[in-house]
């Protein structure tokens, strides 16, 4: 008995570990080569819940798929599987290296009781001595498992970002306004460059892992290397100038870690780049911000993006004159979208692009276009040797996708095995059903017959919030943005990468042809080096001689000079201008700052401007407001704005003289015509008691002139402001509706 019960004792373990090893049945991580213990995502169960929830949010969208019941209910489900099976596993394997142990080191224990084990047919131990061990054993087990298990239960990339795509993190409007730092990164000590890109290149590979799933066998061809060289167009020095600035983020990352340092990614444009007709999570401004972000953070960078896309509206004068205070002072990437309002037309394009460039932080231009369809492309190309970074995503060659994806009239295959962000997107060789045609009220796109399937599968809000006003033709549904989005997420992935490299070939100049290096961890000397060929660039664009009227017609005689290049002043009442939703650091808001001391005429909006629920976008045509019979008189710019865009006060005392812009309507209710100014328009303004005889007519907005000109110089020493007096007669059948005031100095030198 004694020595059949000693010889069964080693096989405890033995056979707790197989039950172990066939419950775990571990497989490798889609990220790495090997799989790492307790961080394999091995459960079938929970693997179908996470596939359960990816499909939902895919179909559903981030927003609705976070706030629904059952959402939480699969979420939850998906978290409490993940934990407990994680648990269960080290429980297991830390209770069977506690039964060897005890195996082991109880030999003296068993020795003692074979004594008495001799003439029973059973085993009979000590009573006291071997349960506790087992006790002991057990509870060591158990405790570990819990430790280790639960920790190990929100590791995988693949459930961090289904989580936060799912939380709709990107998609609601405070997130994709920047409100918010929610993944603010706090690293207190420099890493090595090599260290940054192991990390990045390894967050690069576990995106394409999220892309893979999500495509399935339509990856290879959607995301193909040749391809995507076609659709993002650019020349040498801009594809070196963006390089180069994400380059100066993640070393001001490493200098800086304790700061906040943010890539941002502003999304200019109309109707369909504000997402009309989907959800706010589902513009491809925000599949990209969610394609990146986890990259960007591994080497201490927080990518942000915005959409200030509104319907309806044009890049310019209003957008252009206002960029600071539409799109924000912190631009890095301002993306150019106005295919629809400005399908065919050029001649706004150079303004656009100049202004821009003037921005304070001379953002790199992306333009979201067709190369073919208005010659806007090479225009804005020839900007790069005026140290501009021009960048094309190119419409036409992403076309080519529609012969590749699998068509819905081809019956031959079925919907069901087709992955659901290409299922019902495309009808009849043409993204969901619509194409180019020659019709221009629907802005040049219609829908063929045969397409209709996919135009009637383009959106998936809620019923409840289904609004016509949004579903029109020429806004693209979820499918759309979300293959945008990804493309420019893997440009933005290669891009970083391809910073990294550079980087650490600066730090070992023996690897490089032109010899020019800083030596290992000298970030301070490398920033410094690519700030001045940043300051270089600027100056070149200064400098150049740029010309933004020519193909304008009926703009008076504007002074070319100031358009181009001189510094502007905006208030505006748009949404959503970054103006108005940036948080003071001291409490309050600029906007409400500025309104508050500077502004007598009221903040305004039509009720038709009103979405039907929050999940749509977030763009509205606000106003300042003066009723029939009234008058105001205020104070532009302001104090607020002064200290907000002109902080020097050395910059103000040259800024002696202005171009004044407002653009506005007369309404009745919502009917709202242009008017020029005049006696008979029924408006009067003075600029510091200065009459205002009439106007130069900018595509909608409307240039103050008096008897000396277009020109209004100030009136005060050193202060750039002017008191603008408004009144409406009753004569002017109708109310005053102004969306934006501008003032444009000359440059300064």
């Amino acid at each position: 008995g004694g020595r059949s019960c000693a010889s069964r004792g080693p096989l405890v373990p033995c056979l707790i570990l197989l039950v172990a090893q066939c419950f775990h049945r571990c497989r490798p991580d889609a990220n790495d080569t090997k799989p790492a213990l307790g961080t394999c995502r091995s459960s079938k169960l929970r693997n179908l819940l996470l596939r359960q929830r990816r499909a939902r949010v895919i179909m559903e969208g981030p927003m609705m798929a976070s706030a629904s019941t059952a959402s939480r209910v699969i979420d939850q489900a998906a978290d409490v599987v993940d934990m407990v099976l994680h648990v269960c596993w080290h429980f297991i394997l830390f209770l069977a290296y506690g039964v060897c142990w005890a195996t082991v080191t109880g030999v003296v224990l068993l020795k003692q009781s074979i004594a008495a084990a001799r003439n029973s047919k059973y085993c009979t131990w000590k009573r006291w001595k071997m349960p506790l061990t087992v006790v002991a054993c057990v509870a060591f087990a158990f405790c570990m498992g819990l430790h280790i298990g639960y920790d190990k239960a929100f590791e995988g990339s693949t459930a961090n970002e289904l989580t936060a795509y799912s939380a709709g993190e990107g998609g609601n409007n405070n997130d994709a306004m920047n409100m918010r730092p929610s993944n603010q990164i706090q690293r207190r000590t420099p890493r090595p460059i090599l260290e940054l890109m192991g990390e990045a290149t390894k967050e690069r590979r576990g995106a394409h892992s999220l892309l893979r799933e999500e495509y399935g066998s339509y990856y290879g061809s959607i995301f193909d290397k040749a391809l995507l060289r076609r659709i993002f167009v650019s020349g040498e020095e801009a594809r070196k100038r963006l390089t180069r600035r994400v380059m100066m983020k993640i070393l001001s990352a490493q200098l800086n870690p304790d700061a906040y340092t943010r890539f941002t990614w502003a999304t200019a444009g109309d109707s369909a780049a504000a997402g009309h007709g989907n959800r706010v999570g589902q513009s491809y401004t925000t599949v990209m911000e969610m394609t990146v972000r986890d990259a960007f953070s591994a080497v201490g960078v927080n990518f942000i993006s915005r959409n200030h896309g509104m319907g309806g509206m044009v890049s310019t004068p209003e957008l252009a004159f206002c960029n600071e205070a539409v799109y924000g002072q912190d631009v890095d990437v301002l993306n150019w979208d106005f295919t629809v309002t400005e399908a065919r037309d050029a001649h706004r394009t150079m303004l656009w692009a100049a202004r821009t460039a003037m921005h304070p932080e001379k953002p790199v231009l992306f333009m979201q276009d067709s190369p073919t369809a208005s010659g806007r492309w090479d225009l804005i190309s020839g900007l790069e040797d005026s140290g501009v970074a021009p960048f094309l995503m190119d419409a036409d060659t992403t076309g080519l996708l529609q012969e590749i994806l699998p068509d819905s009239m081809d019956k031959s295959t079925s919907q069901d095995g087709i992955p659901p962000p290409l299922r019902h997107f495309v009808c009849d060789g043409s993204f969901e059903g619509v194409g180019v045609c020659e019709d221009a009220p629907p802005h040049f796109v219609c829908g063929k017959p045969s397409g209709i399937e996919c135009r009637n599968a383009r959106y998936n809000v809620d019923q409840n919030c289904d609004d016509g006003r949004f579903n029109a033709i020429w806004n693209p549904g979820w499918r759309m943005h979300l293959l945008k989005g990804r493309l420019l997420g893997v440009f933005l992935l290669d891009v970083l990468v391809d910073a990294l490299i550079e980087l650490d070939s600066l730090e070992n100049p023996d690897h490089r042809a032109d010899k020019i290096g800083y030596g290992q961890g000298d970030y301070k000397s490398l920033l410094a080096f690519l700030q001045q060929k940043d300051t270089i660039d600027k100056f070149l664009f200064e400098t150049a001689q740029t010309s933004v009227m020519d193909a304008w017609q009926g703009s008076g005689n504007l002074p070319e000079d100031l358009l181009a290049k001189g510094p502007s002043i905006c208030r505006t009442a748009l949404l959503p201008a970054q103006q108005r939703l940036d948080l003071e650091r001291e409490g309050g808001s600029h906007f409400g700052k500025i309104l508050a001391t500077n502004n007598t005429l009221a903040l305004a909006f039509s009720p038709r401007e009103n979405h039907r629920c929050e999940v749509h976008a977030t763009d509205a045509n606000h106003f300042f407001f003066l009723p029939q019979g009234s008058s105001s008189i205020m104070r532009f710019p302001g104090i607020g704005e002064l200290d907000l865009y002109v902080p020097d006060k050395t910059t103000r005392r040259k800024m002696t003289e202005a171009l004044i812009m407002l653009c506005f309507g007369v309404c009745v209710e919502d009917d709202c015509r242009e008017t020029s100014l005049g006696p008979e328009s029924g408006i009067s303004i003075a600029v510091d008691g200065r009459t205002v005889t009439g106007s130069a007519s900018f595509d909608g907005c409307h240039f103050l002139q008096g008897t000396d000109g277009l020109i209004w110089t100030t009136l005060q020493r050193n202060d750039p402001s002017f008191d603008l007096k408004m009144s409406l007669g009753d004569e002017s059948r109708g109310s005053l509706r102004v969306t934006s005031m501008a003032a444009i100095y000359p440059p300064i030198v």
